[in-house]
């Protein structure tokens, strides 16, 4: 939520704490200018990586998918980040602003997700009861997203403020704190179940000295498991990032539903 700190609505600061809130503005929307730099400098240094490996692809759902994550998704972050941030804009703009800037962060999170269903399923070896669970756990994700963002796109009006600041947030609702923070809450529950299926992938068969494990119900954990005790480097490469995307998530979290807490 760019403009206000975004712990407190834009009408809770008084003139005494003016000082206070510019800078803690200013610092905020220097972090969103860093990202915004971030996602076009790994645009531009990833091209040539783009146009050797993806554009002679058939166009299949995974390139688009890739592409409308790369191009369209960034495209609305990064509009988001500086127009978001742009100081004394009107209100009819702030107006507008305050029901679409929870939409690109999300709709990146779906995006990402349904990418890592198509890789997860392929590490499952194309399994149609593994891509039938994956489905339907996504899309209760999903679900769960798209519900909470209208609630919370509802109960938030943009205020316009005085430059140096930008737009800011005002809650119409004394619950919209838990409805914009629910959105965060499905992507890492999902993403966990996510981690958790590709760690149990890269598992050997059990060896034989635990063979009495065989009168416990572990089939479906046998049946997770990987056919030989041979490393796939591409496996290993895929349960890598899902660890380092899980990792950078959950660690991300806090910082999003914290605010709407206090």
């Amino acid at each position: 939520m760019p403009g206000p700190p975004v712990r407190h609505d834009a009408s809770e600061y008084s003139p005494a704490d003016a000082a206070e809130y510019v800078n803690e503005t200013f610092v905020d929307n220097y972090m969103l200018y860093a990202t915004t730099a971030m996602l076009v400098y790994e645009l531009l240094t990833t091209f040539d990586e783009e146009v050797e490996r993806v554009w002679s692809l058939k166009w299949r759902l995974p390139k688009l998918l890739f592409m409308l994550n790369r191009y369209i998704v960034r495209g609305l972050l990064i509009l988001q980040l500086i127009a978001g941030n742009y100081p004394g804009t009107s209100p009819r703009f702030c107006q507008i602003y305050g029901y679409w800037q929870i939409i690109p962060p999300r709709l990146a999170i779906i995006v990402a997700q349904a990418i890592m269903v198509i890789r997860l399923w392929a590490i499952y070896n194309n399994s149609r009861k593994m891509l039938l669970f994956l489905v339907v756990v996504y899309t209760a994700e999903v679900v769960a997203i798209v519900t909470c963002s209208v609630l919370a796109v509802r109960y938030t009006q943009g205020v316009a403020q005085p430059p140096p600041l930008s737009c800011g947030l005002e809650a119409l609702n004394p619950d919209l704190r838990q409805y914009a923070s629910a959105t965060w809450i499905a992507p890492v529950g999902f993403e966990l179940i996510v981690v958790v299926l590709t760690v149990v992938k890269l598992f050997p068969p059990l060896p034989p000295q635990f063979k009495f494990l065989d009168k416990i119900n572990l089939s479906v954990l046998r049946s997770l498991s990987i056919a030989t005790p041979a490393r796939n480097p591409t496996l290993d490469l895929l349960a890598r990032d899902s660890l380092i995307y899980f990792a950078f998530t959950f660690s991300e979290f806090p910082l999003f539903v914290s605010p709407y807490r206090n």
